[in-house]
C-alpha cells in the first residue's frame, strides 16, 4: 500500500507540473474511490478501471485499507468500473471464472459506468453478494456410508468485466461434511454457485455401486428454487438450505437455516 501511494504521488506530481501552464483539458482527474461501505466479509478487492480509449487501470485493495483515502490520477473520460471481492481460486479470463472442478469463490462484485471529468472526482464502490451457498442434506442411509455423493452442474461459471454472466461448464462434487451413521440418518454437503444465466442448474444425487457411479435422481434445481420463492435475480443473492427426502421424492427449501419454520416443501 505504501509503495503504491508513493508511486501515485510521484506520477501525480509529474503530471501536475506539466499541466500548470497548459490547457487543462488534457490534465488528469484525481479520482477518489470510497471503499468504506464494502461488507466486512470481503477481505480484498480486485479493481479494474477501463477507460473509454481501452486503457486499463488495475489494483488490489485490502480490507485494512477500506477506510483509508484511495486516490488515483486517471485520464478524463468515461470508465467502466469492475470490482471483485474475495477472489481466491477463480481465474481471470476477461473477467473471473470458476476453476474447473472447483466451487465458486465467496464472491462479491460491483459493476457500473461513470464519467470522471474536471480536476477532482469521487465514486463509491458498492459491492453486492454475488454467490449462493448451497447447503444440502440428503436423508437416508446406505449399506456403505461413503457411497453417497452429490454433483452440482450448470452452464454459468463467472462474471465478465462488464458484469455479464460467463457461460461454460460448471461441475462440482463436494466432499461430505457429514455421512449417515448411527447418530443421524442424513448426509450433508456444501457448495457455492454464482448467479445463473440459464435454467439448467441441476443437483444430482449419486451412489457408487460396484465401483461405478450411478445417478439416483437428478433434480432441476433452478425451477425448484424459483418454485420455493428464491429470487435468483436479487441484487444480493441468498444462501439456500435444502433437505432432500429421496425416499418420498420431496425436499424442503429455506434461505435461513435447516430449522426455519417458514421453509417450503416441494416435490420433484
Amino acid at each position: 500500500m505504501i509503495a503504491r501511494v508513493m508511486l501515485m504521488a510521484i506520477a501525480s506530481l509529474t503530471v501536475a507540473q506539466s499541466c500548470i501552464f497548459e490547457d487543462r483539458e488534457h490534465c488528469p482527474v484525481y479520482l477518489t474511490l470510497d471503499f468504506s461501505g464494502v461488507p466486512e466479509e470481503v477481505g480484498n478487492v480486485l479493481l479494474f478501471l477501463e477507460h473509454e480509449d481501452g486503457h486499463m487501470y488495475r489494483d488490489t485493495v485490502y480490507s485494512q485499507d477500506f477506510q483509508s483515502v484511495y486516490e488515483i490520477p486517471v485520464s478524463k473520460g468515461t470508465f467502466h468500473v469492475a470490482a471483485y471481492g474475495n477472489v481466491r481460486e477463480m481465474v481471470f479470463d476477461g473477467g473471473y471464472r470458476v476453476t474447473p472442478g472447483r466451487q465458486a469463490d465467496s464472491l462479491y462484485t460491483c459493476f457500473h459506468t461513470a464519467a470522471y471529468t474536471g480536476d477532482l472526482a469521487t465514486d463509491t464502490i458498492k459491492m453486492a453478494k454475488d454467490h449462493i451457498g448451497l447447503h444440502i442434506r440428503v436423508l437416508g442411509r446406505a449399506e456403505d456410508p461413503d457411497s453417497i455423493f452429490v454433483r452440482i452442474e450448470s452452464s454459468s461459471v463467472g462474471y465478465s468485466l462488464y458484469g455479464d454472466i460467463i457461460g461454460g461448464t460448471y461441475i462440482h462434487v463436494p466432499e461430505a461434511a457429514h455421512i449417515a451413521e448411527d447418530d443421524a440418518g442424513y448426509y450433508e454437503f456444501s457448495s457455492r454457485i454464482l448467479r445463473q444465466k440459464e435454467e439448467d442448474l441441476t443437483l444430482e444425487i449419486c451412489a457408487v455401486d460396484n465401483g461405478a457411479d450411478t445417478t439416483l435422481t437428478a433434480i432441476p434445481l433452478a425451477a425448484r428454487l424459483q418454485e420455493a420463492g428464491i429470487d435468483m435475480d436479487s441484487v444480493n443473492l441468498e444462501d439456500v438450505y435444502l433437505t432432500i427426502d429421496y425416499a418420498h421424492y420431496s425436499m424442503t427449501v429455506s434461505p435461513v437455516d435447516w430449522y426455519d419454520n417458514g421453509q417450503v416443501e416441494i416435490e420433484f
